[in-house]
């Protein structure tokens, strides 16, 4: 199972972590509908926040870890949901777990989506 983790800069890397570890086997059995299934990998964009700290608990539960750093200086404004797309095009995403965060996050769920990848969004009270 390939998993997409999506979050703002400003979410805590350590939340983010200890979500993880404490539920995303349960969440995306429940939003998948699958009870027994493997993860792969995870898929992150290279910022601080909540994709560090999805980073350091791939590395930690061993399975490898993509990540995609948007290029801000080749594309400006546009870096983010360029990013995102190609997240989703070559990382070939199962679900995608969305931590809180601004309008990037926001582009990837509605990026998601649009490509019928299911999202399950972690809200502050959640994490």
């Amino acid at each position: 199972m390939r998993v997409l983790i999506c979050g703002g800069r400003n979410h805590s890397a350590t939340q983010t972590f200890n979500w993880l570890e404490r539920n995303l086997h349960d969440e995306v059995s429940f939003k998948l509908g699958v009870n027994v299934w493997t993860l792969t990998h995870i898929i992150e964009g290279g910022a601080r926040g909540a994709d560090s700290g999805a980073r350091r608990w791939g590395e930690s539960a061993g399975v490898t870890v993509l990540t995609y750093p948007a290029n801000w200086q080749m594309y400006g404004s546009s870096a983010g949901p360029k990013r995102n797309a190609h997240m989703l095009r070559e990382g070939k995403p199962d679900v995608v777990v969305a931590f809180p965060g601004g309008r990037g996050t926001a582009n990837m769920i509605m990026q998601a989506e649009g490509a019928g990848i299911p999202v399950i969004r972690v809200t502050d009270e959640m994490s």
